[in-house]
């Protein structure tokens, strides 16, 4: 029997929030809408947009572009995919999670309107278009996000406890990156317990809270049995679930194992990939890489800074990420796209059907 992760109790979080009602600018079609939504989420909703229309970019279409024929490899239709954020709201996120939102619109408009990178007239992936998109921040201790960020004007007072895409991918990545970047109360970085609880069945012997997991309660509906599964990480400092007093009471890379074992059970078959934005020097990509920039530093010293974006030595999330195959990059990049894009070549590769 593997061994399970020590799990930390802690009270319910402090969940209270300035009670202001939100223009939901994104739903508008004015070119006002257009304006706001460019200033707040950049060029790659922009592009979104401007791919809506029927303009030209970077982006194969699909069905829209006679010349770009589907990935040749994919016989079957592809298989759903949920993905769950699982975001670091402690006090000193604030840029790190601006930056991620940045990414989100370009992240799932790739895999539903897959490249064509080497130009050979094919989609890299058959196009996905049936997605579940879901907010899980750290100070929720699990449950996944409803309110979207107070302190922003383009986002709505609430949303539903999963996105669903439909024929609007604007809508799920707009709902999607107002979530990512609201840091409530702040809390402690249980990243990994926070995942946990928010995806294993509340029969499960191990509660990752102060409660029952939620997978199959509260949250039913959002996993599916036949789906890919794609968690993404983002945080500045180590995962400290379980730790007493924080990342400084943790053993370096402990119970990573663990909750590798855990995660597996989710999906025995393999259908899970996992993603992870935490410290390293921007140019580590591998495990081998990544575990050499943390050693010989405090669990308090940085390992990456560049101006806001700064981060600590993540050994548990490293050895996690690397333990599950998946994809590790600095929480320091000048782009998160460097995650995006190789998370989203890998989904789309595994999402393809028989």
């Amino acid at each position: 029997m593997p061994v399970r992760p020590v799990v930390r109790q802690r009270s319910e979080p402090e969940r209270h929030l300035p009670a202001r009602l939100r223009t939901a600018v994104w739903r508008g079609r004015t070119d006002e809408s257009t304006v706001v939504l460019v200033r707040w989420f950049g060029s790659a909703l922009a592009m979104m947009i401007l791919v809506a229309c029927g303009a030209k970019t970077g982006f194969a279409t699909g069905d829209n572009d006679a010349s770009v024929r589907p990935a040749g490899d994919c016989t079957g239709t592809p298989r759903p995919v949920d993905i769950l954020f699982v975001t670091d709201t402690s006090g000193s996120m604030d840029e790190e999670l601006a930056a991620l939102a940045e990414q989100v619109p370009a992240f799932l408009l790739s895999l539903t309107r897959p490249p064509d990178r080497d130009g050979d007239g094919r989609l890299d992936w058959a196009p996905i278009d049936d997605l579940h998109v879901a907010v899980a921040p750290t100070a929720l201790e699990g449950e996944l996000a409803t309110q979207g960020d107070p302190d922003r004007a383009d986002c709505g007072e609430t949303f539903p406890i999963f996105q669903s895409l439909g024929d609007d991918v604007a809508e799920v990545a707009a709902a999607t990156s107002c979530l990512a970047t609201n840091t409530y109360a702040r809390s402690d970085e249980d990243l990994l317990s926070t995942a946990a609880r928010a995806l294993l069945p509340s029969d499960d012997p191990v509660w990752f809270g102060s409660g029952p997991n939620l997978g199959d309660t509260a949250h039913r509906g959002f996993l599916r049995a036949e789906s890919l599964l794609v968690v993404l990480f983002i945080t500045d400092e180590d995962d400290a679930s379980g730790c007493p007093g924080g990342i400084e009471g943790c053993v370096a890379g402990a119970q990573a194992d663990a909750y590798v074992a855990v995660f597996r059970t989710l999906r025995p078959g393999g259908e899970l990939f996992v993603g992870t934005l935490a410290g390293a020097p921007t140019n580590a990509t591998t495990e081998a890489e990544v575990l050499e920039s943390f050693e010989g530093l405090r669990p308090t010293s940085f390992v990456c800074d560049r101006g806001l974006l700064r981060g600590l030595p993540a050994p548990r999330m490293a050895r996690f990420t690397f333990g599950l195959g998946g994809e590790y990059r600095s929480v320091c990049s000048a782009s998160y796209a460097s995650l995006t894009e190789a998370v989203a070549d890998r989904v789309g590769a595994r999402a393809c059907g028989p």
